[in-house]
């Protein structure tokens, strides 16, 4: 996510946010790892 994120930034995340509709920067949890993604809608 460069330039936005950089590797060893400290990233708080709200888990109270999950609307995805909404577009953002989400984290995203699979089984390679843990992922932050930009997401919007088109």
């Amino acid at each position: 996510m460069e330039p936005t994120f950089s590797y060893n930034d400290i990233v708080f995340v709200n888990r109270a946010k999950t609307d995805l509709n909404r577009g953002g920067i989400f984290t995203v949890c699979t089984e390679a790892g843990l992922f932050i993604k930009r997401i919007q809608k088109e």
